[in-house]
C-alpha cells in the first residue's frame, strides 16, 4: 500500500546519527533486562556474554549504518578511474541527508558530462572550421592568385620571343596591373588571417580599420587609452569581427561598436539595430561559441541579446594582465 510504503521509507530515510541512537538503546535495553531477570548464579556468565553480543551487534550495526557511505566511496572511485558515466546507486537504508549529496554528486556529475560532451563537440567543430578555412585559401590561392601569376608566366613568355623592342614592352602595363592586383589580393588574404595593424598600431586602429573594410555602416567609439596585452587584443579583435560580421550578414542596418580600455579591464560592445534573431533556436552557432570561449579562456565574461525586430548587442569584458 502507498500509505505504508511512505512510512516505511521515511523511517528508513531516518539520519544516521539517529539510527545509530535508537540501535544502540535498543540493544543495551535488552542486555539490561536479560540480566536484571538472569538468576545470580549465571549473572557472570551472561555478563560476559552480553557484552560480547553487545559489541557484534554493535559493530554489525554500525557497518550496517556506513553502507550509504560506501556507495558514495564506490561512485568516487569508478569516476576517478575513468568510469565517468558512474552514478551513486542508495541503499534503501541511506538516511535522507546523504540522499541528498549522492542526488548532488550525481548532478555534478552529469553537468561534467554534459561539459565534456560540449567540449568534444566544440573541439570537433574547430577542427572543421580549420579545415574549411584552409580549403577556402587554397581556392583562393589557386583561382586567384595563381591565376594571376599564370597569366603574369604567360605574358612574360609572349614578351621573350618576340622579336621586336615594342613587341616586348607591350604587355609590361598588363603584367603590372595583373601583379598589383595579386599582391592586393595576398594583402587581403594576410590580413583575414591576421590583421598587421593589430600589432602595429593596436586595437583601437584595429577596430577602425575593421570598419573602413566593412561593406555597411560600422561607425567605432573607442574610450580609454593604454596597452592592450596582445592575448586580449587578439580575442576582443576576433569578437568584434565575428559581431559585426554576423550583424551585417544576418541584420542589416547600422552597428555601433564601443571599445572601453581601463586600467583593469577591456569592455567590448557590439550593438546593431537590425533584425535581431531568436537566441532560444539559433544561439549554439559555432560563431557565438567561439565568442564565448574566447571571452571565458581570459577569464572574462560574454553576454549576447537579441530581440526579433530590434537587434542584437554582443557584450565582452576580459580583465587586463601584467603582460603585453
Amino acid at each position: 500500500m502507498p500509505g505504508r510504503r511512505d512510512w516505511t521509507e521515511r523511517v528508513l530515510r531516518t539520519p544516521l546519527l539517529m539510527k545509530l541512537v535508537i540501535l544502540d538503546v535498543s540493544i543495551n535495553v535488552v542486555a539490561f533486562v536479560a540480566l536484571w531477570f538472569a538468576p545470580p548464579e549465571q549473572l557472570q556468565a551472561l555478563t560476559a556474554a552480553s557484552l560480547v553480543v553487545v559489541l557484534v551487534l554493535n559493530a554489525a550495526m554500525v557497518a550496517w549504518a556506513l553502507t550509504p557511505l560506501q556507495a558514495l566511496e564506490d561512485t568516487a572511485w569508478r569516476v576517478s578511474q575513468g568510469e565517468h558515466g558512474a552514478r551513486t546507486r542508495m541503499p534503501p537504508i541511506a538516511d535522507r541527508n546523504l540522499v541528498r549529496i549522492g542526488q548532488t554528486l550525481d548532478r555534478l556529475l552529469d553537468r561534467v558530462e554534459a561539459d565534456r560532451a560540449r567540449e568534444r563537440w566544440l573541439a570537433s567543430q574547430v577542427v572543421a572550421a580549420g579545415e574549411r578555412e584552409r580549403a577556402r585559401i587554397a581556392r583562393e590561392l589557386h583561382d586567384g592568385i595563381a591565376q594571376s601569376l599564370s597569366a603574369v608566366e604567360m605574358l612574360l613568355g609572349t614578351s621573350l620571343a618576340a622579336t621586336e623592342p615594342q613587341e616586348r614592352s607591350a604587355h609590361l602595363p598588363v603584367m603590372r596591373e595583373i601583379v598589383g592586383e595579386a599582391l592586393a589580393d595576398i594583402r587581403q588574404l594576410a590580413h583575414n588571417l591576421h590583421p598587421s595593424v593589430l600589432d602595429d598600431l593596436g586595437l583601437a586602429a584595429a577596430l577602425e580599420a575593421l570598419a573602413r573594410r566593412s561593406p555597411g555602416n560600422v561607425e567605432v567609439v573607442v574610450e580609454g587609452g593604454g596597452e592592450v596585452p596582445a592575448t586580449v587584443a587578439a580575442a576582443v579583435y576576433r569578437v568584434a569581427q565575428e559581431a559585426v560580421g554576423n550583424a551585417l550578414r544576418h541584420g542589416g542596418g547600422t552597428v555601433h561598436v564601443r571599445l572601453v580600455i581601463g586600467a583593469e579591464r577591456v569592455d567590448l560592445e557590439v550593438v546593431d539595430d537590425g533584425s535581431g534573431f531568436d537566441v532560444n533556436t539559433t544561439g549554439d552557432g559555432l560563431g557565438l561559441l567561439l565568442m564565448e570561449e574566447r571571452a571565458t579562456m581570459l577569464e572574462g565574461t560574454f553576454e549576447l541579446t537579441s530581440v526579433v525586430g530590434e537587434g542584437t548587442t554582443v557584450r565582452m569584458s576580459v580583465p587586463v594582465r601584467g603582460e603585453a
